[in-house]
């Protein structure tokens, strides 16, 4: 099972974004003017949800000119691989 993220941007937040139609709660948002990164929000909104056999795939809807944004995508996926992996570790060894 594969759970799809969209990252996308408006004129003053990053926003991180489950396509599930029936997700009821907010986006996971990154203020530009702080570039603040809660990591509790985060988990919560990308991992809480999540059992062992889940791949979280995240979309960049981000214009490839937006230098700062590509970065914070790289990390928010790098992000998600690194726990991701670490879950299905812990959860077949």
């Amino acid at each position: 099972m594969k759970k799809t993220l969209n990252f996308k941007s408006d004129e003053t937040k990053y926003i991180l974004e489950n396509t599930n139609p029936n997700e009821k709660r907010e986006p996971f948002t990154i203020e530009k003017d702080t570039m603040e990164f809660d990591t509790v929000k985060f988990y919560e909104y990308v991992f809480s949800d999540i059992d062992k056999g889940l791949d979280i795939m995240v979309d960049n809807l981000v214009p490839e000119s937006d230098k700062v944004g590509k970065r914070t995508y790289a990390t928010i996926v790098e992000i998600c691989d690194g726990v991701i992996d670490k879950m299905k570790e812990k959860c077949f060894a």
